[in-house]
């Protein structure tokens, strides 16, 4: 009996291990939350890089992520997290002030990850840094509308050579 118990026990850790090495090797945040209240339960290192805090500040006061979040995005961001506090779902994108003052686009996406008698307890969620992904994006449909405009233009050059040609 002794052993089983031992055996599960190593079990268990060599799990939680294998866990947190894939939840830190993943290149977004990866996070846990108490929702009643709020405390971080656990984050990859990731969110370092993205929020540009450190992880024990976060840990010991979890507000302090709202406090880099863009002054015009806040108010967007605190309806958002009121309504995943009840449902335990988020899709939010919304930048942030980093303390160099760059700014980056961030995607948070949160799941239910525990639920005490119809109530959610803890939300589990991703959080990525998509600036560059949003860059591109405004990139190509920067481009596509040049094409759009070179294609209007030749063809409005074609209606204006085309009556001269006859002449």
């Amino acid at each position: 009996c002794e052993q089983a118990r031992l055996c599960a026990e190593g079990k268990q850790r060599e799990i939680e291990a294998l866990l947190r090495q894939i939840a830190d090797s993943i290149g977004s945040v990866f996070w846990l939350v108490e929702l009643n209240p709020h405390q971080l339960v656990y984050a990859s290192p990731q969110a370092e890089q993205v929020w540009g805090l450190p992880l024990a500040d976060i840990y010991e006061n979890y507000s302090l992520i709202f406090g880099n979040i863009h002054p015009e995005d806040r108010e967007k961001i605190q309806e958002d997290s009121a309504n995943a506090d009840g449902t335990g779902f988020l899709d939010v994108e919304y930048r942030i002030v980093k303390s160099d003052g760059s700014v980056r686009w961030i995607r948070s996406r949160g799941f239910p990850a525990e639920t005490d008698e119809d109530n959610v307890s803890r939300m589990s969620g991703f959080a990525e840094d998509i600036t560059d992904r949003k860059a591109e994006l405004e990139r190509i449909t920067k481009a596509g509308r040049l094409l759009s405009v070179g294609e209007l233009a030749s063809g409005v050059a074609h209606e204006i050579n085309n009556p001269l040609a006859a002449i």
